[in-house]
């Protein structure tokens, strides 16, 4: 990956923001990183995200993660058109 892309793309992590405390995915550790998949025309994204016990939690932070992907995917497929977005 050259250099101009990997500045891109931690232009796009610092603008994404987690939902409920409207913090960059950068600041809160979400991303572990990110790959360019030439071969197959892909960015995987590399996710920590921790999941704790209660059932409760479990579910709020799944709707966030999930919300989370969808921003990071748009913001990754708007700046990169032709490029699709793998979660891993």
């Amino acid at each position: 990956m050259d250099a101009s892309m990997k500045q891109k793309l931690q232009r796009i992590l610092d603008r994404v923001e987690e939902p409920v405390y409207n913090t960059s995915i950068t600041d809160l550790g979400i991303v572990d990183g990110i790959r360019h998949d030439e071969e197959n025309d892909k960015l995987l994204v590399f996710l920590n995200f921790m999941h704790p016990g209660p059932k409760c939690c479990a579910v709020i932070n799944g709707l966030v993660l999930n919300s989370i992907k969808k921003l990071l995917a748009e913001a990754l497929e708007d700046a990169f058109p032709g490029l699709s977005v793998e979660y891993v």
